[in-house]
């Protein structure tokens, strides 16, 4: 007589601990994907962050100085004196009306300037003018800011230059951005 043998349904021990282990190699490659992917994209977004931080503040510079009447040595926008110099900028813009034509005999004033790490435009606009008055943040990752002028005599400019500086730590690498533009006054 043949004797049965019975058959367990299950698995051995050995077959379950090549599982656990491929299933384990197989979660740490991933984890390390997500990792990667993580700081890949970290370090996009800083690099768009400080490029596009830089390109709108140097913009708005370029924008404003080639509507200029003159660069002014001083004014008081919103209760505050700003001062031409190294780190600020203060221009004199004829008022624009609604059409897009000057207004004869109003002007608007615009000051550029850094404070910490950021890069502000404060307007001060005639009651004639479309355009707004009062102050908008340019860049919050502000490194540096520099205004040279192609006279010592800022109010004798014909042209003047804007270098900014931006900049961003992300998953410990530093992604930094700069853009240099001179800009030629065209209403002077």
């Amino acid at each position: 007589m043949m004797r049965r043998t019975a058959h367990r349904a299950g698995f051995t021990a050995v077959e379950l601990l090549v599982v656990i282990g491929i299933a384990g190699a197989i979660g740490a490659a991933l984890m390390q994907l997500f990792i990667s992917f993580g700081t890949t994209v970290a370090s996009q977004r800083a690099a768009v962050e400080t490029g596009s931080s830089a390109t709108i503040l140097v913009d708005d510079v370029r924008d404003a100085t080639l509507q200029a009447t003159a660069v002014l040595s001083s004014h008081a926008l919103s209760g505050t004196t700003f001062t031409t110099g190294t780190t600020t900028l203060v221009l004199s813009l004829p008022s624009v009306d609604a059409s897009g034509g000057t207004v004869a005999g109003a002007y608007d004033y615009v000051a550029f300037y850094a404070s910490g790490t950021s890069a502000y435009k404060t307007t001060d606009a005639s009651g004639a003018s479309v355009r707004t008055s009062g102050t908008n943040r340019l860049s919050a990752v502000l490194e540096a800011l520099a205004f040279s002028y192609s006279s010592a005599d800022v109010t004798q400019a014909t042209y003047l230059t804007v270098s900014a500086t931006t900049s961003v730590a992300a998953k410990g690498a530093t992604t930094t951005s700069s853009r240099t533009e001179r800009i030629y006054l065209r209403n002077i």
